[in-house]
């Protein structure tokens, strides 16, 4: 089972580009691109590596509140059952 994101529009991936470099934005947008903008390349990396299983989930980061059957799932899955 995988569950994937969305991809990034260009619209939104040109703001946080925007927004990573800014040095005048708010500090809280600001950091938050560079987060985004992180967390993005780093699955980049992971997905390329065969070594790694990759997974994704539409959830925020306690997803075994906001996609608890989805986490369960991925967990069986990878100690296979």
């Amino acid at each position: 089972m995988t569950i994937r994101l969305r991809a990034l529009t260009e619209e939104e991936r040109a703001t946080i580009e925007r927004l990573a470099k800014s040095w005048t934005a708010a500090a809280r947008l600001v950091e938050r691109a560079r987060t985004i903008r992180a967390a993005a390349a780093r699955a980049r990396r992971i997905q390329a590596d065969p070594r790694w299983r990759y997974f994704e989930l539409a959830t925020g980061h306690n997803l075994h509140y906001s996609a608890p059957k989805e986490t369960v799932a991925i967990l069986r899955e990878l100690v296979g059952g």
